[in-house]
């Protein structure tokens, strides 16, 4: 596992509480969201990501989903003092993009910015794994600034566990994972987002999640990317599953 040296960014203004989940959410002055800088994403969340939850992103190869990753990633360095993790599985997060975001979304110096971002690499599902539990550990221990000051975690991809879930054990491996995914989210009041592909489904051009049903229940919101079947040119996405909000119909990105 390699972990890089920190990139960095600034403090969002969390917006008051927006959902609840359950009574106890009526008096934990914990459960926030913030918005994304995505405009799109924002609506079809009715405002913003949750934190303490799993926000999961599925979509077809080049549909955009790393992009919205970074694009998440440096607004919320921009306009906060927040730390974000980025566990990077498929080398495909780019400093020089997100500097350009970052720089897009604020005047203040690139410098303090990029400190408030840290990039993790995990080659393979058990190298994810150990990176989570080390996160987990770091949040436990409070001894670094950055973690205590850590709201955002993304995972880009998830689907680097996909070639072991047809092995011995890989669906315990997919379901540990997804229990650590939850735990950091819910104990650590952490925003998750995951990143998932697709596969083939029925039909000649049906797609469906990767990871199948069992890994479904470890997301508490999915969000569908997805090229429109009649304009193949326009990329649309909808929210397709959330404990708390209506679906929503599909918007033009």
């Amino acid at each position: 596992i390699l972990t890089s040296s920190p990139l960095t960014v600034s403090n969002i203004e969390l917006c008051p509480v927006k959902t609840l989940r359950t009574w106890g959410d009526l008096y934990s002055a914990n459960y926030r969201w913030f918005q994304s800088g995505f405009k799109k994403l924002d609506l079809l969340l009715g405002g913003g990501i949750n934190t303490g939850e799993v926000l999961e992103v599925v979509g077809s190869s080049s549909i955009g989903k790393t992009q919205l990753c970074l694009t998440v990633a440096s607004y919320l360095a921009a306009v906060s003092q927040d730390s974000i993790i980025y566990v990077d599985t498929a080398n495909t997060f780019s400093p020089t993009r997100v500097q350009t975001l970052y720089q897009a979304f604020t005047t203040k110096p690139l410098r303090q910015g990029l400190k408030q971002i840290k990039v993790y690499k995990a080659v393979n599902a058990f190298a994810l794994n150990t990176v989570l539990e080390e996160i987990k550990s770091k949040l436990q221990n409070r001894n670094d600034p950055f973690f205590r000051r850590l709201r955002l975690l993304i995972i880009d991809s998830i689907g680097i566990i996909a070639p072991f879930t047809k092995k011995f054990r890989g669906l315990a491996l997919m379901a540990e994972t997804g229990r650590r995914i939850q735990t950091l989210a819910q104990r650590f009041n952490l925003a998750l987002l995951v990143i998932n592909s697709t596969v083939r489904a029925e039909g000649p051009t049906a797609l469906k999640p990767a990871l199948g049903e069992t890994w479904s229940h470890f997301a508490d919101a999915r969000i569908s990317m997805y090229f429109n079947p009649l304009n193949k040119s326009e990329r649309l996405m909808a929210l397709v599953k959330s404990h708390n909000m209506v679906r929503r119909s599909s918007i033009i990105l």
